[in-house]
């Protein structure tokens, strides 16, 4: 499979290095999709980890599960956090997760930054929906 970008690599990680990698950067209200109900452990148990490198050094890691449905399968982008100085992570990483994903019907994911949505729509990704909380006072 072609590499991601010139200069990076990727290789599969197991689960602890990547929650250790992906925790500080994903674990504020910003970064939190599913309102503080499941830990970072919890979203990724399942799935394929990976390690994005850049001259040998770990710049981004993410972790992808794999879901089959009736009418077809998707390959689900359950967490990524990562930074490279003046490189576009998303710009490199989302075509190559898609070239990983080339089996399924579909990729997709859930984030709370406009900017992801605006690179991501701009790479053929469209919003499916909208999903609305409210907590329940106890």
């Amino acid at each position: 499979m072609a590499l991601p970008a010139q200069g990076l690599n990727v290789r599969r990680v197991d689960a602890d290095t990547a929650i250790a990698a992906m925790a500080p950067k994903l674990t504020s209200a910003k970064t939190d999709t599913m309102g503080g109900l499941v830990d970072l452990a919890d979203l990724i148990q399942g799935a394929e980890c990976f390690e994005v490198l850049a001259d040998g050094l770990p710049v981004m890691h993410y972790a992808l599960k794999s879901k089959t449905h009736r009418y077809g399968s998707e390959v689900a982008v359950v967490a990524a956090a990562g930074d490279l100085h003046g490189v576009d992570l998303v710009g490199s990483i989302m075509p190559y997760i898609c070239r990983q994903s080339a089996a399924a019907d579909a990729v997709v994911l859930h984030t709370k930054r406009r900017d992801l949505v605006k690179k991501l729509a701009a790479q053929g990704f469209q919003i499916d929906g909208f999903i609305l909380r409210k907590r329940i006072e106890k």
